[in-house]
């Protein structure tokens, strides 16, 4: 179901559903979380940008997923913000042997 040039990026209405076309940062566990809740939305890799969000949601469900969308993206930043912090403390702590 993988989405033509012609649709927009973002949300599009059209006849009682909405269109969804994302570029998102999600982690695989986040994106499969999405696709359980929301039965129409597809999501796979897309590269350097994380992952593609794809596919049709109700137009009553617009809000919601846009919140979960919204707390998914805001949890995978915080890991990769742990995931940074932890990458600079070990480098930080681990010892040059070849000083000694």
């Amino acid at each position: 179901m993988i989405m033509r040039n012609r649709i927009p990026f973002g949300y599009t209405p059209f006849g009682g559903v909405v269109i969804v076309k994302l570029n998102v940062k999600l982690s695989d566990i986040q994106s499969q979380s999405l696709m359980s809740k929301y039965l129409h939305i597809l999501c796979y890799p897309n590269g350097k940008f994380g992952r593609a969000i794809e596919g049709t949601i109700l137009y009553s469900q617009q809000e919601s997923f846009i919140k979960d969308l919204d707390v998914m993206k805001l949890d995978a930043k915080i890991e990769r913000l742990i995931e940074q912090k932890t990458k600079m403390l070990d480098a930080f702590v681990t010892p040059n042997f070849d000083s000694i």
